[in-house]
């Protein structure tokens, strides 16, 4: 296989990007794996210190919103806080589902948490997953099928336009000329 002049900068972003992707595809199965896994945590009792909706503009100025909670608790007289509210993905633009969702959360309340009791720093205010964390990985395999297939129909242009060029009338002609000599 011979590669073009400018092939190394493709190679290059083609591997920046699946990087990228593997990383996202990664945490998004480590995300549904947590929450899945969150079904069997211990509930426990948490102290709310802080409560609001996180709201955030998209690149066509859509708003996302998603609850901001932090809340703390004790674990063998060891104090513990944690602000996940789920390993759901709970971005929506509806700002009043979000608000249902918080609905008599308040600070200085107690609610029930859950707790890992193997490693009591990571907790949850709501278990499980959603069908989001299925539909991320899912996605991110697509598409980096998509950037596979594009390098390879790539190379194989290159490749297949090199071989026509190797056999052309003009570059043997051109072979015995001083003027091609290597350096």
């Amino acid at each position: 296989m011979s590669f073009s002049p400018g092939d190394e900068y493709y190679i290059e972003a083609i591997i920046a990007v699946s990087l990228f992707i593997l990383i996202l595809l990664f945490r998004s199965i480590y995300k549904a794996y947590k929450g899945l896994q969150s079904n069997q945590w211990i509930r426990k009792k948490a102290m709310v210190t802080h409560v609001s909706i996180e709201t955030s503009e998209d690149e066509d100025y859509d708003l996302w919103h998603k609850p901001k909670i932090k809340y703390n608790y004790f674990v063998k007289k060891e104090k513990y806080s944690s602000t996940r509210f789920s390993y759901k993905n709970l971005s929506t633009r509806s700002y009043s589902e979000i608000s249902k969702k918080i609905n008599g959360i308040t600070i200085g309340k107690e609610i029930d948490i859950y707790m890992n009791y193997r490693n009591p720093k990571q907790a949850v205010i709501e278990r499980g997953i959603n069908y989001f964390n299925f539909i991320e990985p899912v996605f991110l395999i697509i598409f980096m099928l998509f950037i596979v297939n594009g390098y390879n129909k790539h190379m194989y242009i290159n490749s297949s336009s090199n071989n026509q060029l190797n056999g052309h009338p003009a570059l043997k002609a051109h072979e015995n000329t001083p003027d091609s000599k290597q350096i």
